[in-house]
């Protein structure tokens, strides 16, 4: 037997595991400069889009854990990023605001995304607009299929 489907070459999952790291890194090198995290930037990106969040939609839109996000909501509040202020209709229920700090780096963060796009072009390989779109629509239906999957 040659298990060929266990050979390392053929597994989407290190793929998409070293994709990831990589993107990371070069997402470091931008946002160093930002002085915020990844995650930090994910929550600023959704923030950006719509202001005044709950925490629990939050968690829904960033796709974090609320544990996870609820200690990098923390420190972006010590950072004065954010704010939090309580439901009026339930005191229980934080929503997650911009500052004015959270609020400027958005303009600051505008030419990340086209940066990365242009860190991605080498002399050898080119990733284009429409193949990061392309690759976008199989994530997201990636992502579908996977929330569907019942783990025991």
């Amino acid at each position: 037997m040659s298990f060929e489907e266990l050979r390392l070459k053929n597994q989407i999952c290190h793929r998409i595991y070293s994709a990831n790291n990589g993107i990371q890194r070069l997402y470091r090198l931008l946002l160093n400069e930002l002085g915020i995290t990844y995650v930090q930037y994910v929550i600023l990106m959704a923030l950006w889009e719509n202001d005044k969040v709950p925490m629990g939609k939050l968690s829904k839109i960033t796709k974090l854990d609320k544990g996870f996000l609820t200690t990098t909501i923390e420190k972006m509040k010590s950072e004065r990023l954010i704010k939090l202020n309580s439901d009026c209709t339930d005191k229980r229920k934080k929503i997650v605001v911009l500052t004015k700090k959270g609020t400027e780096l958005k303009k600051k963060a505008r030419c990340i995304p086209s940066e990365i796009l242009n860190l991605l072009s080498h002399d050898q390989v080119e990733i284009s607009e429409k193949d990061v779109h392309t690759f976008i629509k199989v994530l997201d239906q990636m992502n579908i299929l996977l929330s569907k999957v019942r783990m025991s």
